[in-house]
């Protein structure tokens, strides 16, 4: 099950993802459990992402994460730039982001919908 949808550039380079089906408070502390990761700019209190914007630094670069409609966003913090490290980052969330009762649910959800369409 895919957590994440990336974006490219026009010429086919990684440039930022979506995530869907982790709260925009999870997605923060996930990417704040990663390796290497600075946080720049973190509201308080940063369980919801209505509104809210966080910044981080991950390998010399500056990213965001930010809300999109009911989706997260997690990109450059520059809107021009594209960093190769957003598929390290996007990766890590893909394999981390839901706990462990959040992978359990999603297994059955998606169990159920396969019996329901059969």
């Amino acid at each position: 099950m895919r957590l994440t949808n990336p974006v490219s550039t026009p010429d086919g380079r990684p440039r930022s993802f979506y995530t869907y089906k982790v709260s925009f408070g999870r997605l923060c502390r996930c990417i704040g459990e990663m390796s290497g990761v600075e946080f720049t700019h973190r509201p308080r209190f940063c369980l919801s992402g209505e509104d809210a914007e966080v910044h981080f630094r991950f390998k010399g670069h500056d990213f965001k994460i930010d809300t999109a409609w009911a989706d997260s966003h997690v990109g450059p913090k520059e809107d021009t730039s594209a960093y190769p490290e957003i598929v390290e980052i996007q990766e890590y969330v893909e394999q981390h982001a839901l706990s462990p009762l959040g992978k359990w649910l999603a297994g059955l959800f998606s169990r159920k919908k396969g019996e329901d369409t059969n």
